[in-house]
């Protein structure tokens, strides 16, 4: 089968973007890096990274507070969700790794996600 027929039928199948090119033929020049995924639906997969500099309190985490607990993790949970929600990220990879997940520095609408956790 030639290169073009394929495209042809790649593109009649919707698999060809509107440049002609096979959906999932990666520009070369793209960065990569390897992470453990997961499926969120069948064409929609989740990476997590881990924050440059940052440890925050795990979701089901509990504090104490005047004597009493409260959920810490989930508040940074919703915080941090509060932060990405609606807005645009940049991740900048670095060589780091931490309980297997890649570690980046996240900016968010021009502000560093982990420093804002710290605040």
């Amino acid at each position: 089968m030639t290169p073009l027929l394929l495209l042809g039928i790649l593109a009649s199948c919707g698999a060809a973007d509107s440049r002609g090119t096979a959906r999932g033929d990666a520009d070369q020049r793209a960065p990569r890096f390897d992470a453990e995924a997961r499926a969120l639906d069948g064409d929609t997969v989740s990476v997590d990274f881990r924050l440059l500099g940052v440890d925050a309190f795990e979701r089901k985490q509990l504090c104490q507070r005047d004597g009493a607990c409260w959920a810490c993790g989930k508040a940074a949970q919703d915080l941090a969700a509060r932060q990405v929600r609606n807005a645009s990220a940049a991740f900048t990879l670095t060589p780091d790794e931490t309980y297997g997940r890649p570690v980046a520095t996240v900016t968010v609408d021009g502000k560093d996600l982990g420093e804002s956790m710290i605040r």
